[in-house]
């Protein structure tokens, strides 16, 4: 009983660390390219590849 509550534990946990890790790295990508729309127009049209 203790084998099958402990893997359960652990299971969880890797999955709240997997949902953790991927909504970091969807904010993350969210609020870059935010920013990015945000400040290019400032450079002028022209140079739309560099960030």
């Amino acid at each position: 009983m203790a084998l099958i509550s402990l893997a359960l534990r652990s299971n969880l946990w890797f999955l709240i660390l997997t949902d953790a890790s991927i909504l970091v790295v969807v904010s993350f990508t969210l609020v870059y390219n935010w920013a990015y729309f945000m400040v290019e127009p400032s450079y002028g049209g022209s140079n739309g590849c560099s960030p």
